[in-house]
């Protein structure tokens, strides 16, 4: 019965965790991995939740957000600063929409991902409100290279974005795969119009900065004030 309806149930990823590699724990590569597991998940049409395993554990190879190394104050790892960077640009969203990018070339062997079918190397997620208006992105590059991203036409009425970015640590593949090495955190406010450059491994959030949406409304309202002037 369940193999005959299966085409017709919906699913939900609940402590979503990965386990195998312990030399692995708390290293940007690892964070890297996970989140991006995160991000492919929802592309699956009959997924609709998807829930990390887990915010405070004292699972080794389960914990992913937060540490606390003998009875010291409680730091955030690198996985947690990565889910962080897409919950915070994806909460109060009504809807999630996938990115297209063109080009967007399969992962080569250079890539840490590797080649594969439908490995690209380009991921990306757009949040939107109640009448499709987007408030944020969460941008992936997972090439070995920065890319420089347009964002002209999916922000198109705004003012200034927000722009923030975690890269892996300083100092090449080495250092992302030490253990609890801190990754590059870059924050910034551009014009709507301009590109926005995410270095190679990294993950970028981009939303309206707090004064954009108001000053579209000031604007607006200002153009309906003179018209009605006009014809009053």
């Amino acid at each position: 019965m369940l193999a005959q309806r299966s085409g017709t149930r919906r699913l939900w990823v609940t402590e979503l965790g990965t386990y195998g590699a312990p030399e692995l724990d708390f290293t940007f590569l690892q964070a890297l991995y996970r989140v991006i597991l995160a991000a492919l998940l929802p592309t699956i049409g009959r997924v609709d939740v998807v829930l990390p395993y887990c915010l405070v554990c004292g699972d080794e190879t389960g914990s992913a957000y937060q540490r606390n190394q003998r009875q010291q104050p409680w730091s955030t790892t690198p996985s947690g600063l990565l889910h962080e960077l897409v919950f915070q640009a994806l909460r109060d969203a009504d809807r999630m929409v996938p990115l297209f990018f063109s080009p967007n070339s399969e992962l080569s062997s250079e890539s840490l991902v590797g080649p594969g079918a439908q490995a690209r190397s380009f991921l990306g997620w757009a949040a939107c409100d109640g009448i499709g208006i987007v408030n944020s992105v969460v941008l992936f590059n997972l090439s070995p290279g920065a890319v420089e991203f347009d964002l002209s036409g999916i922000f198109p009425a705004a003012r200034s974005l927000v722009v923030r970015m975690v890269a892996p640590p300083p100092g090449g593949f080495d250092q992302m795969i030490l253990p609890h090495e801190p990754p590059t955190q870059t924050q910034q406010e551009i014009s709507a119009d301009s590109h926005v450059l995410v270095s190679a491994y990294a993950v970028s959030s981009i939303r309206l900065a707090n004064n954009s949406r108001f000053e579209d409304v000031r604007v607006a309202l200002g153009h309906l004030l003179h018209r009605r002037q006009l014809f009053d």
